[in-house]
């Protein structure tokens, strides 16, 4: 299950490089990273701060949050800005290129140095570039059968988030569970904590007992909405169970298909769960989300983003359509093809 959020830091001006790479220093001293792993996401945090200041239009953002799922620890770095894009990616990332005054080590060095790498820009729009530094040193020897990835950041001021997303990797597939405690702060965390917790327990049931035994789960809560998505590769299918404002969008072959959720409070009232089930092949990309994203979004006006790492998906969905009033929640998954370090 995931609780960890992200952490964002507003980078406009010099101090607040350093006041991010101080934050990514602590996140990799409370994993118990060695010094090389904290040092090295501490230079990435400086490199794309750096970058922000420097190139971006009033700035940007770095999110921050520490990894301690699937295995190994580490921590990821998200930096988004909105204007004005790179012309030439491939180019920005040769070591020694620069367009102003840096020695032009800032994204070549920020790749060399991460586990896992992705960049997405478009000219006038803005870049976002993800950088996952792990412990152990070693990239992933072979890509998973699905790349998942997430952005999740609490209530603008609030240091606990009422959004939470579990993952389960089945022999078949993967699935997903994406939750939104109703309101926000501390009764919105401890909803979505107990859907969580349930769904750790229970997350192999048949989707429609899975949905009853949430709904127990939370009676002595607020309550949540909630959504589940079961992806099987055999054959290809997305079951899809949900009540509420959790939005669930399969994208296939350049068509975008909403995925049905029934009015309800898990813990409070719901009707019958009922699940539907949609198309899927090599290429889809399955897309959940909570209230705090609009519905106004199209993978379509982004071109090749949809075969990007997943939590660069989330990321640039994150960026230019995050309502800015709530907790927000975006998870992305795709079969494990395509362009992705």
């Amino acid at each position: 299950m995931t609780t960890e959020h992200h952490r964002v830091f507003a980078v406009v001006q010099t101090s607040d490089v350093g006041h991010a790479r101080r934050a990514v220093v602590d996140v990799g001293r409370h994993l118990g990273l060695s010094e090389d792993e904290t040092g090295r996401a501490a230079i990435v945090a400086t490199e794309l701060g750096t970058n922000l200041v420097k190139h971006a239009k009033g700035g940007g953002n770095i999110l921050v949050r520490p990894l301690t799922g699937e295995g190994t620890g580490g921590i990821e770095l998200i930096s988004v800005d909105q204007g004005p894009g790179i012309k030439d990616p491939g180019q920005a990332l040769q070591n020694g290129y620069t367009t102003g005054t840096s020695p032009g080590t800032g994204l070549g060095a920020v790749r060399r140095l991460s586990h896992v790498f992705d960049i997405y820009t478009q000219v006038g729009k803005g870049t976002v570039v993800l950088s996952q530094v792990r412990s152990g040193g070693a990239r992933h020897a072979s890509v998973p059968a699905f790349l998942i990835g997430a952005v999740m950041v609490p209530y603008p001021g609030l240091d606990v988030c009422g959004d939470g997303w579990g993952l389960t990797r089945l022999e078949t597939g993967v699935q997903l569970l994406v939750v939104d405690g109703v309101g926000h702060g501390p009764q919105a965390a401890e909803a979505g904590l107990a859907a969580l917790r349930a769904y750790e327990t229970h997350a192999h049931s048949p989707l429609p007992d899975l949905m009853q035994l949430e709904h127990e789960a939370l009676r002595d809560t607020r309550g949540a909405v909630l959504a589940v998505a079961r992806i099987e590769r055999d054959p290809p299918k997305v079951h899809y169970v949900g009540f509420g404002d959790i939005s669930g969008r399969v994208v296939s072959s350049g068509a975008s298909l909403s995925c049905v959720s029934k009015t309800g409070i898990v813990g409070a009232k719901i009707p019958s769960p009922q699940v539907y089930t949609y198309e899927w092949d090599q290429r889809s990309l399955l897309v959940m989300h909570s209230d705090g994203l609009t519905s106004r979004w199209d993978v379509a006006a982004y071109p090749g983003l949809d075969a990007r790492h997943p939590t660069l998906i989330a990321a640039v969905l994150y960026r230019d359509h995050n309502r800015g009033n709530d907790d927000v929640t975006v998870v992305a998954v795709r079969e494990g093809t395509g362009a992705h370090s």
